[in-house]
């Protein structure tokens, strides 16, 4: 049928009938005589089939439109689900099954013509009523046969069945010619298990096609559950689910497990039963090329296939070709994205294989993995590697892949790489250095610490055994299993600085091509070099280390250094007073190991342990509770020296808060006696001793601090030359607590200790009569204290004075005020037990007067507000502080807040 035949939409489709193509011989092929009936018959819904509405609507919402294609391999349920709809069809429904012998035009369209016959699509008259396709259709007859089906009277569904068997170019050109101009009342719906040979391209782009493929045949859990139940076979929700997972919602595997189950079998591998081998065997792999299917076995060790690992397992040269082309069959075959370089064949159909591949070549099983773990290392895809490895038994090169990529224990790959590990029979890890390697990080995994050494040193006796060059990425295996094992969890910090130092050392001189891990070995590095320069007392070192580790481990994917290194950045800046720092890169670290799951790991604690200390500062008791009680957990299960002992001290801190001084110094005791004896921690030392005099302070035993710092004031820290400030003001040395206080206020400006300094200052100057100085000095105080969020120095300096000259600052500071009345109501407090004063008796007046007192207006102006006279206002001043037992207005503010007066 050529384009000038014409098909136009604006002529009349009547007019175009020519009156010689009715004259045309009529001859029924013998072979269109035969099985019509069952051919032009939707099939039989058998009892117990599931009727899926979601699918019969997506069928009833394609047939609007001139095509509707179902397309999916077999087995997918594509039939079944046609027929489903056919049964709720308000249109009439022509259906054809077709088969090879309707490659032949004249079979093709002879049937077409008889499956519109059977559905009453032709009235009487008809052009098509009494139309017999001669044998050899010729394009005559198409173009009278595609005229007439342009002057169908009624809207008619012709479903094409096994549409797959229609390969014939010539009826695929007149099917081409039918699409490109589809008749007003004829919808087709073309069921098929491969992609079909039309340009469909121009009825997607004018939307003029709707397509369900397999992910929408797909059964859902409801469905299976009902298709189950439908067949009065009882399962589990769980069982359902696996059912659902292992078949990706294939309906036949489906229905083959509702078959065994219903027999009394179970289904513990499903790829294992006869009746699924034997239908993919029979329906997938029969229909392919013996070479397509030699690929697919080899290929089926793989989880996941692209083109150039399936040309390493076969030698294929056009590898993608093939798994393109398998796609577009539908052969059970999956690509991942919408330009496909990667494959997965449906887990059924890989085990089959993998079945086949073991009975029929044992022997090339092991070959291919080894094949495979060669593959995925050299593109960096370690796990992958590595199980292959262990799958081919190639113990030796996954020990040298797992030494290469030691880091992986601190990534999200450590439960990938333990797996692997755990493969290793244990008769072969004493066998080479690498091997034992392995054995130190399964250790070192279980938390046996107190083992690890032993493994380390019989894998340098191995070495030693060997010759040739040292190597370099073995080497730095061990120091860096060393220094995270016998110094890091242990305690010993300068040791910690020296072995990360001589990690670092070796790492300068690898290349990549060395050492594929050298980046995450190097972030390791860096973070614990940090680590252990913060807990010698390095600070401004440890910084530096700790920032370069994070920017290390961010740039390698180790989130789990990440995140150590960002909460030892916390705790650093609560050692400098940095609160606000420190609550930034505390919520930092916790927010980061909530996103990745790992908040109960070792390596989230210290952030952990960090935002506790700062919300204790900010007296913000239950939130420190919280976060400390995380903190005990993540760690209790796998202990890190220094970080058990920043815990006690953050428990005995939180009882300085709340009071219970004796629990606090049970806390600091059992600290000191549990400590690990290999603990060389300097900063944590003297961290003890602060926590310590903070207790001692509380307790009222100035006396104490000043014994334990008063003769090394040169060489405090900030922290500790306030706690010796404050006890001096404690014994009254004013003028050495000045002096300790404007010391640590020029070491450490605009922190936590300056408040501390500030607020000193501004008691000594109270004391002494400076009565401007006193409230300057506490001026800033409380402007840092609001900046950073700090509320406990106010709260626990033990000095009653502090309340009154707080209530002061409200007044005569006003930028300040409100945060100033918060400090006041925790200072403050109505105490239950609290005397009550001589006389509390006072007027509705005087309550009106007292009312005003908190404010800085003067008696006038309280007069003018109330339009009383001065005199009366100031009668009622005098009556008030006569009752309330005080001399001045301030005391009078803060009795009556005790009495809750106010």
């Amino acid at each position: 049928m050529n384009g000038e035949t014409g098909r136009g939409v604006a002529a009349d489709s009547t007019e175009r009938l020519q009156p010689n193509r009715r004259s045309l011989p009529i001859q029924r092929p013998l072979t269109a005589q035969r099985n019509n009936a069952a051919r032009h018959s939707r099939p039989r819904l058998t009892p117990g089939v599931v009727l899926r509405r979601r699918l019969i609507d997506l069928v009833d919402a394609g047939a609007r439109r001139p095509v509707t294609l179902l397309c999916a391999g077999p087995g997918w349920g594509k039939t079944i689900t046609v027929a489903s709809w056919v049964t709720t069809a308000t249109d009439r429904v022509a259906w054809l099954t077709l088969h090879p012998d309707d490659n032949d035009r004249t079979m093709f369209w002879t049937h077409v013509v008889g499956a519109l016959r059977g559905a009453g699509a032709f009235e009487p008259g008809h052009p098509l009523a009494d139309l017999e396709p001669a044998a050899g259709v010729t394009d005559a007859v198409v173009d009278q046969i595609l005229d007439g089906l342009d002057a169908l009277p009624v809207r008619v569904v012709l479903v094409l069945d096994d549409f797959h068997d229609l390969e014939a170019e010539a009826v695929l050109h007149d099917l081409d010619d039918l699409l490109r101009y589809p008749p007003d009342r004829l919808r087709l719906i073309l069921v098929t298990r491969t992609e079909p040979s039309l340009r469909l391209h121009l009825l997607r782009a004018s939307g003029e096609i709707a397509e369900i493929r397999g992910p929408d045949l797909a059964f859902r859990p409801d469905e299976a559950a009902l298709l189950f139940a439908n067949r009065n076979v009882r399962v589990s929700d769980d069982d359902v689910a696996r059912l659902i997972e292992e078949t990706q919602g294939w309906a036949a595997g489906l229905q083959l497990a509702v078959a065994s189950l219903a027999q009394g079998r179970r289904i513990d591998d499903l790829a294992g039963d006869h009746g699924v081998a034997d239908y993919l065997t029979r329906e997938v792999l029969a229909r392919l090329p013996p070479d397509v299917r030699t690929f697919l076995t080899r290929t089926s060790v793989l989880d996941e296939v692209c083109a150039d690992l399936a040309t390493a397992l076969t030698g294929e040269r056009y590898s993608q070709r093939i798994l393109e082309s398998l796609e577009r069959a539908n052969a059970f075959v999956q690509g991942l994205g919408s330009f496909p370089r990667w494959f997965r064949y449906h887990p059924l159909l890989r085990d089959v294989l993998r079945n086949e591949l073991t009975a029929q070549s044992p022997e090339l099983l092991p070959e291919l993995h080894r094949i495979a773990a060669r593959w995925y290392a050299e593109q960096g895809a370690v796990i992958d590697a590595l199980r292959h490895a262990a799958a081919g038994r190639d113990w030796e090169f996954l020990a040298r892949q797992a030494v290469d990529w030691v880091p992986l224990m601190l990534s999200a790959d450590r439960a990938g790489l333990v797996a692997v590990l755990r493969q290793i029979p244990g008769g072969e890890l004493p066998t080479t250095p690498e091997l034992q390697v392995c054995d130190a990080l399964l250790l070192f995994h279980a938390g046996d610490y107190a083992n690890v050494p032993a493994r380390l040193a019989a894998a340098r006796d191995l070495r030693a055994e060997r010759t040739g060059p040292c190597d370099l990425p073995l080497e730095v295996a061990l120091l860096t299993i060393e220094a995270a094992v016998v110094n890091r969890v242990r305690g010993d910090m300068p040791g910690l600085v020296t072995a990360t130092t001589a990690v670092l050392g070796r790492l300068s001189s690898l290349r990549f091509g060395e050492l594929p891990a050298l980046l995450q070995y190097r972030a390791i590095a860096l973070n614990n070099k940090g680590v252990g320069l913060l807990w010698t007392g390095q600070l401004d070192r440890a910084d530096r280390y700790l920032w370069a580790g994070v920017t290390a481990a961010r740039a390698a994917g180790l989130v789990l250094v990440e995140i150590n290194a960002v909460g030892h950045l916390a705790l650093l800046a609560v050692l400098r007073g940095a609160l606000r720092e420190a609550y930034e890169h505390a919520t930092l670290a916790c927010d980061l190991a909530e996103r990745r799951g790992v908040r109960m790991s070792l390596q989230a604690v210290a952030g952990q342990l960090a935002l506790a200390l700062v919300e204790l500062e900010h007296n913000n008791v239950a939130e420190a509770e919280r976060e400390l009680r995380r903190a005990v957990e993540a760690h209790r299960a796998d202990p890190e020296a220094a970080q058990v002992l920043v815990s006690s001290l953050t428990r005995a801190r939180l009882h300085v808060v709340t009071g219970d001084l004796e629990a606090a110094r049970a806390e600091l005791r059992r600290a000191r006696r549990d400590a690990d004896p290999m603990m060389v921690a300097p900063a944590l030392d003297r961290w003890h001793r602060l926590t310590q005099s903070e207790v001692d302070l509380a307790s009222g035993h100035a006396e104490a601090v000043v014994a334990r710092y008063g003769r090394h004031t040169d060489s405090l820290l900030p922290g500790e030359t306030v706690c010796l400030a404050r006890a001096e003001l404690a014994l009254g040395g004013l003028d050495l607590a000045e002096a300790l206080a404007a010391r640590a206020r020029a070491t450490s400006p605009g922190n936590l200790n300056a408040v501390w300094a500030w607020t000193v200052t501004a008691l000594v100057a109270d004391a002494q009569g400076h009565g401007n100085r006193s409230v300057d000095a506490l001026s800033s105080a409380v402007r840092i204290a609001q900046r950073e969020g700090i509320r406990r120095p106010f709260l626990s300096i033990g000095d009653r004075r502090l309340a009154t000259l707080l209530e002061r600052q409200r007044w005569l500071v006003r930028d300040n005020a409100a945060f100033v009345a918060d400090l006041l109501a925790e200072t403050t407090p109505t105490r239950p037990g609290a005397a009550p004063a001589p006389e509390t008796d006072l007027s509705d007046r005087e309550l009106e007067v007292l009312r005003y007192l908190p404010t800085v207006l003067t008696a006038a102006e309280i007069a003018d507000e109330l339009r009383v006279s001065v005199n009366t206002v100031k009668a009622h001043l005098r009556s008030i502080y006569r009752k309330l037992d005080v001399t001045r207005r301030r005391e009078a503010v803060v009795r009556a807040r005790e009495q809750n007066l106010i």
